[in-house]
């Protein structure tokens, strides 16, 4: 299982194993009108169900903004100081 998020200071990638959990009290506890905004049903739908994920291993890639980035792909594609892998801003967490 991977679990992603992104925004524009950067992104998360967390991996690991997924488990299918039915807990009604832990899902009502955790339930909040956002989750309402993607989900329909509630809580008591039986069809709803938390997903628990643990995690073996993350990456976080921190961006250098949008100007910053913009810049350091612009010198990439003229050629004045292409990027190496060694440069990417990832962390294994």
């Amino acid at each position: 299982m991977n679990v992603a998020y992104a925004s524009d200071k950067g992104w998360v990638s967390v991996s690991g194993t997924a488990e299918l959990s039915r807990d009604r009290a832990k899902l009502e506890e955790l339930w909040d009108p956002s989750a309402s905004a993607f989900m329909s049903g509630g809580p008591d739908d039986p069809n709803s169900a938390l997903l628990k994920v643990t995690g073996n291993t993350a990456q976080l890639w921190k961006s250098p903004g949008s100007v910053g980035l913009l810049l350091t792909m612009a010198k990439g594609l003229l050629g004045k100081d292409p990027a190496k892998d060694e440069d990417a801003p990832i962390v294994e967490l």
